[in-house]
């Protein structure tokens, strides 16, 4: 007898869950949403950017040695210390630079300046760098170190 109860529940149970998604999917959104999200997440991803942007120092040459294409600092750690502890306050730093530079705020960018080259660059006596905003696709940036473009905002020797 028993069996026969449960059978009955889920015999009813289900077309009612089924008709409770149903009348789920009919109310409108809530303001500002696409979609009723415990419901319906068809659009989780679908909005997310591909793109990404970084300030970054681009050294053109070190010690007077020209390199054969400008090179991202973070890709020199055989020269740099700091490029080999990927300190993210250089991140910020450089963040704050260009933005400076993009003002006009020469007090700031005497005092960014020194910091990236008395601290960051202190391996080189002599450092030829731009201040850039490069942008990327993640993916294409790993697998074959491909940037979408590049933006110069300043160009910079030390020594």
């Amino acid at each position: 007898m028993s069996s026969q109860r449960s059978y009955r529940h889920r015999a009813f149970a289900f077309p009612l869950l089924g008709a409770a998604y149903v009348a789920i999917a009919l109310v409108p959104p809530p303001a500002g949403s696409l979609e009723n999200f415990p419901f319906f997440n068809w659009t989780l991803f679908s909005q997310t950017s591909d793109e990404k942007s970084d300030v970054i120092a681009l050294v053109h040459a070190i010690n007077g040695e020209e390199l054969s294409e400008p090179v991202s600092f973070y890709d020199l750690p055989e020269e740099f210390a700091a490029a080999r502890a990927r300190d993210a306050l250089f991140m910020k730093l450089m963040d704050q630079f260009a933005l400076a530079i993009d003002r006009g705020d020469e007090a700031k960018i005497r005092a960014f300046r020194g910091l990236v080259e008395e601290h960051f660059m202190r391996d080189a006596a002599h450092v030829d760098y731009e201040v850039a905003l490069v942008r990327y696709h993640p993916f294409e940036r790993y697998r074959q170190g491909k940037l979408r473009s590049v933006e110069v905002f300043a160009r910079y020797t030390k020594g």
